[in-house]
C-alpha cells in the first residue's frame, strides 16, 4: 500500500468500525514490537509464509468470531 502501512490501514478500519474482523498476515515475529501492538486490535494473525490450508483454517475461525 503505498499511501500508509498495514498497521495504520489496521488503526482506520478500527475508527470506521471498532467491532471489524481483521486478519493479519506477516513476516514479523511474534516477539517484534509491531506484532505486540497490534495482535489486541485483531481476531487472527498468520506468520508469513503460510500455506493455503492455514489461512483458510483461520479466516473461518476469525469469521465465526463474535
Amino acid at each position: 500500500m503505498p499511501e500508509m502501512s498495514g498497521r495504520d490501514c489496521l488503526l482506520e478500519l478500527l475508527k470506521i468500525d471498532p467491532s471489524v474482523k481483521v486478519l493479519i498476515a506477516s513476516g514479523y515475529a511474534p516477539e517484534d514490537e509491531l506484532h505486540r501492538e497490534i495482535s489486541p486490535l485483531v481476531r487472527g494473525f498468520l506468520h508469513k509464509p503460510f500455506a493455503i490450508a492455514e489461512l483458510l483454517n483461520e479466516a473461518r475461525s476469525v469469521l465465526g468470531k463474535d
